[in-house]
């Protein structure tokens, strides 16, 4: 198994689910709100020399997939130090705030998503 399918997980989210509670004293990088296009990729800085990069794929039943990666990556190929460097997110809604755990903390956003 690759190193990348190793650290890519896939969230599913029912868009009728509450939204989970973060873990008391859980570290939350709050990013606000994330215009997006559809297929654009979208750089989003996170500090320390990251980024999150977010891809996002739209859906006719106004769901969206957001594809996560966080650039760079480590250069020896491991997760380290801020955890899995990928994450795939489906049944999102545009404007729903989200927190995914991505590393040792949570990043928590509003993906909007905009039509051409």
């Amino acid at each position: 198994m690759s190193i990348y399918a190793a650290v890519l997980f896939a969230i599913l989210l029912s868009p009728g689910c509450s939204k989970p509670q973060l873990p008391p004293g859980a570290q939350v990088q709050k990013l606000g709100e994330i215009e997006l296009l559809p297929q654009t990729p979208k750089r989003v800085p996170l500090g320390e020399g990251r980024e999150l990069v977010i891809t996002a794929t739209a859906f006719p039943s106004d769901e969206i997939q957001l594809n996560l990666q966080v650039e760079p990556r480590p250069r020896d190929g491991s997760a380290e130090p801020w955890g899995p460097a990928g994450l795939l997110m489906r049944y999102v809604r545009s404007g729903k705030e989200y927190d995914v755990q991505l590393g040792g903390g949570f990043l928590q956003f509003t993906p909007r998503l905009k039509k051409h």
